[in-house]
């Protein structure tokens, strides 16, 4: 698409969002924040800059990164520390002076000095974000950044504040036009990671860089050559099964790059972002803009739609649900002890099938290889020692890979019997209560910590906000307007907690779901990356050893390695068999939750109904937002939820 087309299709976006901001105005003050959320987004369009998000786990080097394309030798504008740093969103934008801001979750932002980031921005100054800082915005005379972009810097996953750091991380990636991925050379991807690619694959964004860290580990003597290659080929490999295929990988370092060192390897990645920005900048934005907007008026409809079918039901409809829900509620328990019967049975087997495969590629893999050594010759022996290391860890990922697909599908279809044993549709509350403008759900897992509805999907494993057949397409009708025809257990759970927010579901409801999502995790190949790693660390130290010892050292392992995938304490083999249980006891506090939420929602209809006036006015608005979605719909494909909201450089992503 030329630029001029490109432009054309942003002010036609903008057009449209515009006059559906002024229906949508025109609905009352019950919908203000579905107002306020568009008009934000106009204004976000309307700078044309270009967010790109820095991701990864704690301590990948994304602050020393940021810093070295600030153009700085210092880590006063993007804090690193000993531990992890990043506690809060920064946002970084060209300007022609340096000036600071921090933002707050209520009250008015505050200018501060370059020097006082640290005390808003840290963990050790901040810790837990107790002073509510919402996002820091710095924005000077980069050289790394012109004027079209928006460098983020993101807290990262898997630390000692990870429930926080995930909660603000995931609530901002669908608003990232593009994300540099960064991990390192001397760990492998690890399991909070890989449910973050997943979840990135599933938002849809233009651009991912993939960067390995820490190259100069080789210069340093941290690392040798092989190892890197076979750190790299690692973490290739989960980016793949994670659904990025072909993936261009930049190894890089990122602290030569913020000393000036040669050689960095960040020189190639910055243009690779420079050069996405150049190319597709406008329909990026247009697409931020389109997907904002179908969103809002998804929901509007959805809650117009609602609330006017509610209102033309009559006391006696009510009152026969009312029936139907109890007579439900006899039904389920009648049939609870088969229920869960059936998906003990089908969850057991699969991870016992599991374990006897892992027992065989260990036996198979340790007999294979001890043939392999008795063949070299002694002259042989020394290069067999160079390369057998990776060898057999490549030859652990292939032998167990599709293992742990089948069982992992197997699981899915345990789960996905387990819900579609319930019909969900007789206790649906969004059926009797009409939906309430969502600001966020109280959730006991992270203390008091607001979840905005952008955030909730990933509470459930870091899936796409996706809706399937069954369970999800009977109880969540409300859910994120994305359908995909296929069962994961990444689709129902985000689904559904994303509907937990649209449908008033209780915080106790949401803590359910939440953990479900939790066990529902799939098993992976991360601990066998982390056991691969660990046992290079001893190999570099036996090379030289002869036949006999060569053969004992192969041997073990692959014996540590098979125990990991099996005795890994959170995702292994008989971690999720022991969490069979606590998923049946959290499922079924999820359906009595649903049944008592729906029950009361019946209650309260019956005692307020409205009046002849009040239905008349829910008819006008549902004529008047259909036609509005009738006209913009040709032009705003969904391509992805890019919820938020905001002001000044960050304008529309508060």
């Amino acid at each position: 698409m030329a630029l001029g087309q490109d432009s054309a299709r942003l002010q036609a976006a903008v057009r449209s969002a515009k006059r559906a901001l002024t229906a949508i105005e025109g609905l009352g003050k019950d919908y203000a924040e579905s107002a306020k959320e568009l008009a934000e987004a106009i204004s976000a369009a309307s700078q044309e800059r270009v967010l790109v998000a820095i991701v990864g786990s704690a301590k990948r080097g994304k602050s020393t990164l940021v810093n070295g394309l600030l153009g700085r030798r210092d880590d006063t504008l993007a804090p690193v520390g000993r531990f992890p740093a990043t506690n809060v969103v920064s946002v970084f934008g060209a300007g022609d002076a340096l000036k600071a801001r921090v933002f707050f979750q209520s009250g008015a932002p505050r200018q501060i000095s370059e020097h006082e980031i640290r005390d808003y921005a840290c963990e050790d100054r901040n810790p837990s974000n107790q002073k509510q800082v919402e996002r820091i915005e710095v924005e000077g005379p980069f050289p790394g950044i012109d004027r079209r972009t928006l460098l983020i810097d993101l807290p990262g996953t898997d630390n000692a504040m990870a429930e926080q750091h995930s909660q603000t991380l995931y609530a901002f990636l669908p608003r990232a036009d593009a994300i540099i991925f960064m991990t390192t050379a001397d760990e492998p991807i690890n399991a909070a990671e890989q449910g973050l690619l997943r979840h990135i694959h599933g938002l849809g964004i233009a651009g991912i860089f993939f960067a390995v860290n820490k190259k100069d580990y080789v210069r340093l003597g941290e690392l040798d050559e092989a190892e890197l290659a076979d750190g790299i080929a690692h973490n290739r490999k989960i980016i793949e099964d994670a659904g990025f295929s072909s993936p261009k990988i930049h190894v890089i370092s990122a602290k030569d790059y913020l000393e000036a060192k040669p050689d960095s390897g960040v020189e190639t990645l910055a243009r690779s972002v420079q050069q996405l920005v150049e190319e597709q900048r406008i329909t990026l934005i247009a697409d931020r803009l389109e997907a904002r907007l179908r969103i809002v008026l998804e929901a509007v409809r959805a809650r117009c739609t609602d609330e006017y079918a509610l209102a033309r039901t009559t006391t006696e409809e009510l009152e026969s649900k009312r029936t139907e829900l109890t007579k439900s509620r006899r039904d389920l328990e009648r049939g609870r002890p088969r229920r869960e019967a059936d998906f003990l049975r089908e969850w057991n087997a699969a991870l016992e099938d599991l374990g006897r495969s892992v027992k065989r590629v260990e036996r198979e893999l340790g007999d294979s290889y001890a043939q392999v050594i008795q063949k070299k010759s002694s002259a042989d022996l020394t290069s067999l020692h160079q390369t057998i290391h990776s060898d057999v860890h490549l030859a652990l990922l292939e032998r167990l890979g599709p293992e742990m697909d089948k069982c992992n599908t197997r699981l899915d279809a345990a789960q996905k019997q387990l819900f579609d044993s319930v019909d969900f549709r007789a206790f649906r509350r969004s059926e009797f209560e009409a939906p309430k403008p969502s600001k966020g759900i109280a959730h006991p897992l992270v203390g008091s910590a607001k979840i905005g509805m952008s955030a909730l999907p990933a509470l459930a494993t870091g899936a796409a906000v996706l809706a399937t057949p069954g369970l999800v397409g009977s109880l969540i009708a409300t859910a994120a307007p994305t359908v995909v025809a296929t069962w994961s257990p990444f689709t129902w759970l985000p689904a559904l907690v994303a509907s937990a927010g649209a449908t008033a579901v209780t915080a106790a409801q949401s803590a359910a779901v939440v953990a479900l999502g939790t066990i529902a995790a799939p098993l992976s190949l991360a601990a066998l990356g982390y056991a691969g790693y660990r046992s290079y660390r001893t190999w570099k130290n036996i090379r030289s050893q002869e036949r006999n010892e060569l053969q004992i050292s192969v041997k073990k392992m692959i014996e540590q390695a098979c125990e990991q995938v099996i005795d890994d304490p959170e995702n292994g083999v008989s971690a999720k068999q022991r969490k069979g249980p606590e998923m049946l006891r959290l499922f079924n506090e999820l359906v009595e939750q649903q049944i008592d939420s729906a029950d009361q929602g019946l209650e309260d209809l019956i005692k307020n109904r409205p009046s002849e006036r009040r239905v008349l006015e829910l008819e006008q608005r549902t004529t008047v937002i259909e036609g509005v979605f009738r006209q913009i719909e040709p032009a705003t494909a969904a391509v992805r939820d890019d919820r938020g909201d905001g002001a000044s450089m960050l304008a529309g992503m508060r």
